[in-house]
């Protein structure tokens, strides 16, 4: 998302692996990542009208259980998009539907 400061502080490898720096490293990072942020301007505001979230799992069974959410349309067997009149409402819902699985 352009404007937007982001620190990475895990890559990961597969399913149920990751490769982390240590604390202090990772310490740095976040702590350089603040000071560019707060440095820079402010990104525009997100403009949500007429946009949709769309999220994929990497269960069936997952998708299942967001999909039951309101607001949540399931596109196929692991896919599901989320609308809503503001960014707030939409991320509000998908935590609720990650939340279920």
């Amino acid at each position: 998302m352009p404007g937007v400061e982001a620190v990475a502080v895990k890559e990961g490898l597969a399913w149920s692996t990751a490769r982390l720096p240590g604390p202090d490293a990772t310490r740095a990072a976040l702590r350089a990542g603040a000071r560019r942020a707060l440095a820079g301007s402010l990104p525009p505001a997100l403009d949500w009208n007429g946009r949709a979230l769309r999220v994929s799992f990497g269960r069936p069974d997952w998708c299942d259980g967001a999909a039951g959410c309101p607001g949540v349309t399931r596109l196929d067997g692991s896919t599901i998009e989320i609308r809503a009149a503001d960014w707030l409402s939409v991320f509000a819902t998908f935590v609720a539907c990650t939340n279920l699985v």
